[in-house]
């Protein structure tokens, strides 16, 4: 069996969202690793999600970089997505002068040929062609994919069994163009994603080859063709880019998107168009691909959360991530007899429980870096590094759990299981060292450090998987890892309910002694580390 993604662009939120479903997917659907498909393809936004899965960036990972909460080479800073384009800006006033007294000489030239609203529009060579410079979105890239076993070369994708297509357009001659395809496979997937991610009045156009390029979805939503034409027999497919319905019904009382002045009017209509696009896409796919099941997942047409999110707003990520993350769900269980019959053909299955918890969510507590209501307070530090062992565990448990659909899949991935094996017994050794070390996350402000490092499971040597086998057993009380999270979320209210007392031994000149307690406290909440 083989599996693909595709995802859509959608700007920041995009990202964001598709994030969220990709971890609510993964973890309701046993055997699912979207760090293991046999095909990505994305476009805007989404090839920068599909080109972090494709280098072993798992979802969760994703999900913890939005908030600025995972490892420092991975969070999403504005400054990486948000930067004047002020080499635009200085170009166009360059030319300015002349542009104006070229203008000017025409009307002057042919006063009743020509309105003062005519001679303004001769000026429209002024306008600068976008707001903001991507190139340091590329260069955040370029560092990421460049750290571990992680590449930045779509060859070297191709050669470990994950071809990436990141879809763009030639802007002077509309081509849609595949990057990653051989022709273009020796354009870096940093500088792919860079030109994919260009939408037009946002991003400057970006060159590549001595050609422009704008955003991928100026030509196609999804482009899965490419997916399903390599042979994938189940393709996950995620489109954040839906219009909105605020008409007035039974329950629902919105203001007509007038109100919201121009850009909620030309939003709704480029995502009605996207959306009627999408809908052709998918009927062609069923004709010319009929014994390939797609799975899709976009936001439902009567939720306005992610069309009113701010994309200039940092802030609302950690709540589209979630939003995202816990409508997947609901989705999920709405679907589940259609789900099963698709799922059961590739030798996965929903879990059942898993989806049963209508109140299980994406962070938990974990908050993005900005939320810090008591200051950078010992307290805060450690209540953060506690987050992260909470999320370690579930991340663990996760890969667990997958075991038996690893199992399921041997043929497909015969090693699959054992990386996995040995990626959590690294999981929790990193947690030991947390624990023990002076310079632990518990005691040590701005460490952000991820429980496991990225490319582990592929980098780990394959000796000794039996034996990380009964490490992870052993930390894990006996193997009930769902029990142990629960426990250790349960223990954790003990240290945070003791926060007064740890802020009022802790002042200035006073850090040995709040070390000190910070130890006592994890040693009171989860025991001695065996």
């Amino acid at each position: 069996m083989k599996f693909g993604l595709a995802c859509a662009g959608g700007v920041v939120e995009g990202a964001v969202y598709e994030i969220g479903v990709l971890c609510a997917l993964e973890e309701a659907i046993d055997g699912l690793d979207f760090t293991q498909m046999d095909a990505y393809v994305g476009v805007s936004s989404g090839g920068l999600v599909t080109a972090c899965l494709a280098n072993g960036i798992s979802a969760r990972a994703m999900s913890r970089a939005a908030i600025s909460q995972a490892s420092p080479e991975l969070n999403l800073q504005p400054e990486r997505l948000f930067t004047l384009a002020l080499g635009e800006l200085q170009r166009r006033l360059v030319e300015a002068p002349g542009a104006t007294w070229r203008a000017l000489w025409k009307y002057a030239s042919s006063p009743l040929d020509l309105s003062p609203v005519g001679a303004l529009a001769e000026m429209s060579s002024l306008l600068p062609v976008a707001l903001f410079d991507n190139a340091p979105l590329e260069a955040y890239l370029r560092h990421a994919f460049s750290t571990g076993a992680r590449t930045n070369d779509f060859r070297a994708l191709e050669r470990r069994g994950r071809p990436l297509r990141v879809i763009s357009m030639r802007l002077d001659s509309s081509e849609l163009v595949a990057f990653g395809q051989p022709e273009t496979s020796h354009v870096p997937i940093s500088k792919a994603v860079q030109a994919s991610t260009a939408l037009p009045g946002l991003y400057c156009p970006v060159e590549v080859d001595g050609a422009d390029y704008i955003d991928g979805v100026a030509r196609r939503t999804l482009n899965a063709s490419l997916a399903l034409e390599a042979g994938v027999d189940l393709l996950f497919c995620v489109s954040p880019i839906v219009p909105v319905n605020t008409a007035p019904a039974e329950g629902r009382a919105h203001p007509p998107l007038t109100d919201h002045g121009l850009p909620s009017v030309l939003s709704q209509t480029f995502r009605a168009a996207i959306h009627s696009r999408r809908r052709t896409e998918f009927r062609d796919y069923a004709h010319r691909f009929p014994d390939a099941d797609v799975i899709l997942v976009e936001p439902d047409l009567e939720d306005p959360g992610l069309f009113f999110s701010n994309i200039f707003s940092f802030s609302n990520r950690h709540a589209v991530c979630e939003r995202a993350y816990r409508a997947t769900r609901a989705n999920l269980r709405g679907r589940q007899a259609e789900m099963r019959a698709k799922l059961r053909r590739h030798g996965l299955r929903l879990n059942d429980e898993v989806l049963a918890d209508e109140e299980r969510t994406l962070f938990g507590r974990l908050r993005p870096a900005h939320e810090r209501p008591y200051g950078e307070s010992t307290f805060d530090k450690a209540h953060d590094a506690l987050d992260r062992l909470d999320h370690a565990l579930d991340d663990y448990r996760l890969g667990a759990r997958n075991q038996v659909g690893a199992v399921s899949s041997a043929s497909r991935c015969p090693k699959a299981g054992e990386r996995r094996l040995q990626c959590e017994a690294i999981a929790r050794r990193q947690a030991s060292v947390w624990a023990t070390s002076s310079t632990s996350p518990l005691l040590q402000a701005g460490s952000a450090t991820s429980a496991v490092p990225t490319g582990a499971c592929r980098d780990a040597p394959s000796a000794g998987g039996a034996e990380d086998l009964e490490d992870i057993r052993e930390h894990a009380g006996g193997g009930d890892v769902r029990a142990r999270a629960r426990a250790t979320h349960r223990e954790r209210r003990g240290v945070v309910a003791r926060r007064v007392e740890l802020e009022e031994v802790v002042g200035p000149g006073e850090l040995a002694e709040g070390r000190a307690l910070g130890h006592r406290l994890h040693r009171d909440a989860h025991g001695p580390i065996v």
